[in-house]
Parts: structure tokens; sequence; C-alpha cells
């Protein structure tokens, strides 16, 4: 169940409802970095050097350089909410963003992998 929202929910969009300004000026790059949300929790004191580093693609992966906390946007998400079961993650994500009666675009990545090899190993023509 946690793996289909990745492939329902643009990271881009998720993050946007936390970090607006930064999303929206992040043009030509798939990374931002924001003053970590967790940080005082976990370490004791405020972010001050925007440790939060967040990728806007695929699962939208973050990783703070401060105080170590990291996962994808579901963990983001539990983390923000204090949400100890991934599934009512889930289901809160779906709920927030519309997504419930979306299906998921899951993406073999075998097919893709197994499609890329015979291309650049077929003869040319």
């Amino acid at each position: 169940m946690a793996s289909g929202i990745y492939g329902k929910l643009n990271p881009r969009t998720f993050y946007k409802r936390f970090f607006p300004e930064e999303v929206d000026n992040a043009v030509n790059t798939d990374k931002i970095k924001v003053i970590c949300p967790f940080h005082k929790k976990r370490v004791g004191k405020e972010d001050t050097q925007a440790s939060l580093s967040i990728s806007l693609i695929e699962n939208g992966v973050f990783h703070c350089f401060g105080c170590g906390i990291k996962g994808a946007l579901i963990d983001f998400w539990r983390f923000y909410f204090s949400i100890e079961n991934k599934e009512d993650a889930v289901k809160a994500i779906e709920e927030e963003f519309g997504l419930s009666d979306i299906p998921s675009r899951d993406i073999n990545t075998e097919y893709i992998e197994n499609t890329y090899q015979t291309l650049i190993n077929s003869p040319k023509i």
C-alpha cells in the first residue's frame, strides 16, 4: 500500500504544502534545502543552517545533515504529524491530496532495465 502513493503523488506537490516558497523557487533543480522542522525535537535546538535536503523527484527522499533524520515523503508526513503507522500516514496523505480514487502508476524497473539493455546491445541497423 505504501509504495502505491509514490505513483500517485508528485513530491513537488507534497512538499509545497510545507515549503511553498522553496518549492516554487526550485525551477531548475530537483532538490531544495530548508530549515529542518524536526531539528529542535531531535537535538534540542532550532536549525539555523537549512540542514534538511529534500529531493523533489521519485519518492521525495529527505535527509537532515544536522539531526540525521531521513526517509521518504511518507516518513516526512509521519514525523511531521507524529503518526506511528505508515498505513495511517498513507491514508491521511491520500485524503489531504485527494488521491483515494486515483490508481497508482506502478513502475516495473526490471522491465525498464531489460528494455534498456536490449536497446544498447542490439546491432546497429
